[in-house]
């Protein structure tokens, strides 16, 4: 939601997510700063323990916490489907370690 932050008023994160669940795509959230009952209660979503691994047709990287800059760009794609698109809005990887960027 917001980076290194449990605040989750204000977020665009979730702008994001009501989009994807508009076009009937099945969504996971996960933020290890985000206390599931405020986001269950606050935007009924209730997010993830943990991304699964080659389990995702698309990963956005959609905040910068210092947990997901310790990953490298190989733990991140492994989260993905064996074909699969990588989209990073913050920039925490380099250009040609993901698909698209803002």
């Amino acid at each position: 939601f917001k980076e290194n932050c449990t605040d989750i008023r204000n977020t665009r994160t979730i702008d994001l997510v009501q989009q994807f669940k508009n076009l009937k795509c099945k969504v996971d959230l996960f933020d290890p700063w985000v206390e599931k009952s405020k986001a269950e209660q606050k935007f009924n979503i209730t997010p993830i323990d943990q991304p699964l691994n080659c389990n995702y047709d698309v990963v956005i990287i959609a905040v910068a916490h210092n947990e997901f800059k310790k990953l490298s760009a190989k733990q991140i794609h492994a989260f993905g489907k064996q074909n699969h698109v990588l989209y990073d809005i913050v920039y925490l990887l380099g250009p040609s370690e993901v698909d698209g960027r803002l």
